[in-house]
């Protein structure tokens, strides 16, 4: 291999640079969901493998118990590169606005852990598994410890469409993040909690209480919060024209303020379906499909 470094054409004073070339050094090391991991990154170049296999397929959380903008990791599976080039502090709390669930199926998986060039120093994560989420009722208080205080605790409640929540703010060092049972945030960050939340789908709900970067990674923070239900609003029933799956719809706005077109398809099992956007006159024409879950 030749390595070549060059100036910039502008330049026309001398530079000096200096550099180090370090081989790469893996080592191979397992994991268990739930358990903490606590590893050290020593030398540099040193890039630390975590494997481990699922029997089942799992909804999984990464908590990164040591939040540092010099640490990142990747995952492996069964389908390739799973999550590429993740900041440990981008990866809980109100430093990630995208859902952190990873939500995997059975399979062997590589758990990557390396540093910045030249980083060196000590890590810790936990890999949680949601499916032994500690189970909440409505109007049930709820005390806490987060350990360190950058920690996560999950949390499950069952839930039906129409209820209408309200929430308990959990602290000022703490987010709370609820995500329904089709994957969807209901709620991300705590400033955004409103006086009542109205939940959009049945079943298993994920509530994550989450520490914040700033927070001690070696002190532990106490919380508490509730969830009580306050109502129900039950959907409207979906109506539109009935259309069948494969039929081409055309149609036309006429200019009428909030005009909106409704089509109605009907599913008698899990269905997987494509949207084939044909034509629009213009790019002020939006879409939205909705279901017995709420907007999908």
């Amino acid at each position: 291999h030749t390595l070549v470094l060059e100036g910039y054409s502008f330049e026309s004073v001398p530079r000096s640079f200096a550099f180090t070339l370090v081989p790469e050094s893996t080592r191979s090391l397992t994991l268990a969901p739930d358990d903490r991991v606590d590893g050290s990154l020593t030398a540099v170049g040193q890039v630390d493998a975590y494997d481990f296999t699922l029997a089942a397929d799992a909804v999984l959380y990464l908590d990164s118990l040591t939040p540092s903008a010099a640490l990142a990791w990747r995952l492996i599976g069964p389908d390739g590169l799973q999550v590429a080039g993740r900041d440990f502090d981008r990866s809980n709390g109100t430093s990630i606005s995208d859902s952190p669930l990873l939500d995997l199926r059975a399979g062997s998986y590589t758990l990557v852990v390396e540093g910045d060039v030249g980083f060196l120093g000590d890590y810790a994560f936990r890999l949680i598994d949601t499916a032994g989420a500690t189970a909440l009722t409505y109007g049930a208080g709820v005390t806490g410890t987060l350990a360190p205080a950058t920690a996560t605790d999950v949390y499950s409640f069952q839930g039906t469409a129409g209820d209408l929540v309200a929430i308990t703010r959990p602290a000022t060092n703490a987010n709370i993040r609820i995500i329904d049972p089709l994957g969807r945030q209901t709620l991300r960050y705590w400033w955004e909690i409103p006086s009542e939340l109205r939940l959009a789908a049945t079943g298993r709900y994920l509530v994550l209480i989450e520490g914040e970067n700033s927070q001690s990674q070696t002190q532990p923070f106490g919380y508490s919060f509730q969830l009580d239900q306050t109502g129900t609003d039950p959907a409207d029933p979906l109506t539109g024209e009935a259309t069948g799956f494969g039929d081409t719809v055309v149609g036309q706005m006429t200019g009428v303020a909030d005009e909106t077109h409704d089509y109605l398809y009907t599913v008698t099992a899990a269905t997987q379906v494509v949207f084939d956007y044909l034509s629009a006159d213009n790019n002020n024409t939006r879409w939205r499909l909705d279901g017995p879950d709420g907007t999908l």
